[in-house]
């Protein structure tokens, strides 16, 4: 399992229970208070993106702002789309996803000019 470059296998952690806490215990270290695929709900009193209030969402990525806070890429199921949306308006609802919900595993070759090459 690779936690934004750390390989915890390289530690000796292959079982899934162990990664888990193994990359739990790396966002702590940085401050993130959410895992990738962590299945979220917005809660949110932001005017702005009140339609997705209540809703489920996973984390598919993460960035820290201007300000040193943490930011999330959410996918929202309902919509089927893909929010950014600040730490403090998520809350945990103790699920998972799985990285085979979001990505087929098919890839593409691009040349250096751009072009679809297999």
């Amino acid at each position: 399992m690779f936690l934004d470059g750390v390989d915890s296998t390289r530690f000796g952690y292959h079982d899934a229970s162990v990664n888990h806490f193994v990359q739990h215990m790396f966002l702590e270290m940085a401050g993130q208070k959410f895992e990738r695929y962590e299945k979220v709900r917005v809660k949110t009193v932001d005017p702005e993106i009140s339609a997705l209030n209540g809703l489920l969402a996973a984390v598919l990525g993460w960035a820290r702002d201007e300000n040193g806070s943490w930011c999330y890429a959410i996918h929202v199921y309902k919509f089927s789309a893909v929010y950014s949306i600040t730490e403090s308006d998520l809350v945990a609802s103790g699920e998972y996803a799985k990285r085979e919900d979001f990505y087929s595993g098919e890839s593409i070759r691009v040349s250096r000019d751009g072009d679809v090459v297999g």
